[in-house]
Parts: structure tokens; sequence; C-alpha cells
């Protein structure tokens, strides 16, 4: 058993879980993978992608900006970026999503994350394209949150290359910045 950060907290009034400010309520894995995986059939793999993909990276994105806020945080170095990246692995094994380890490989970040939730509950359902989408998510949306504290920020995609789901030994995800859309705003280009 490993202890919860002291981050997590519970509202004494209406009982549910904070992470700072924000509530959250603990639903079984499971839950979330059937119901990803009926997603899948009845929209289609493509735009149920989509939609996991920009939900969990807007809201992974305003988290880390009130995180910035409330702990007025600063970046001055790549380095200070790179450690940033890495508490989001951190965020994703706290919160249950997998065990993850990153690996700065030049202007790319690759990330592997072990035990992924949702690769775990639907590595036996014959997909045939990595699904974790939402976990690509977290890691664009945080990404972007702390780039924008750089001189120069860009903006950050992330896309998963291997996935538990169809047979890999981890999920693989490259967070890399995009040369295009460098006059948007972070919120912006978040879709905020």
């Amino acid at each position: 058993m490993v202890d919860f950060p002291a981050f997590i907290t519970r509202d004494s009034e209406t009982k549910h879980i904070l992470v700072g400010d924000e509530s959250f309520a603990l639903i079984p894995n499971g839950i979330l993978a059937e119901t990803y995986s009926r997603l899948l059939q009845s929209a289609g793999y493509d735009e149920v992608g989509k939609i996991m993909y920009e939900s969990a990276r807007k809201v992974a994105y305003e988290g880390q900006q009130h995180l910035i806020q409330a702990f007025n945080i600063t970046l001055k170095t790549r380095q200070d970026f790179v450690n940033k990246l890495s508490e989001l692995l951190f965020y994703i094994s706290t919160f249950g999503y997998g065990i993850g380890e990153g690996v700065e490989q030049g202007e790319e970040f690759v990330f592997r994350i072990r035990h992924s939730f949702l690769g775990e509950y639907l590595k036996h359902k014959g997909l045939k394209k990595p699904v974790c989408h939402c976990l690509a998510g977290i890691l664009a949306g945080g990404a972007q949150a702390y780039a924008e504290l750089l001189a120069a920020p860009s903006l950050y995609s992330c896309v998963e290359t291997k996935c538990i789901a169809i047979g890999d030994p981890y999920c693989e995800f490259h967070l890399a910045a995009s040369k295009d859309d460098s006059t948007r705003t972070g919120a912006e280009k978040i879709g905020g």
C-alpha cells in the first residue's frame, strides 16, 4: 500500500475528494474501461480518441495552470521544464492511471507507462490501435501549461505509439512541440 500525497484531501462539508481545489470521484477503472470500450464500438475509434484526448488535454492544462498560479511556479531553463514534465508522471501514478517513466530524446520526449489502467482492461478486446488517448491528452495539456512559462513557448502534442491494449509490454507516448499555431495563446490552443 502507498499513502496518498498530502495534497489529496477531503472536503469537510461535501466529503468530495479534493486535489487542490478540484473535486474528484473514485470510479473503478473497470467501469471507465467498459464505458470507453462501448464508446469505441458505438462512435468509432477516431471520434472517441479525439474527444478523450482533447478533454483530458484541456482538464490537465487547466489543472496545471491552477497549480502554477496557486504556487507561483516559474521556469527559467529547459531543465526546469523537463523536471515539471517528470512530475506529470507522478500525477499519472498517483491517480492510478499507470506507472510512468520518462526519457528525453532531443526535442521529443518519450514517456512509457506500465500498467496503464485502460490498456490493461482493454487488452483482451482484440483492438488494433492504441487506446490511451486520455493519457496522451494529460501529457500534452500539462506540457502546454508549463511550456507557457518559458521565454519561447511552443504548442505541445502527444501521440501514443505503443499500447498494452494491442499487445505491447507498455504504453509509449511521444510528446513534441508543434511548429504551427504560434500566434494563439495557450487557452485558445487548448480550446478554452
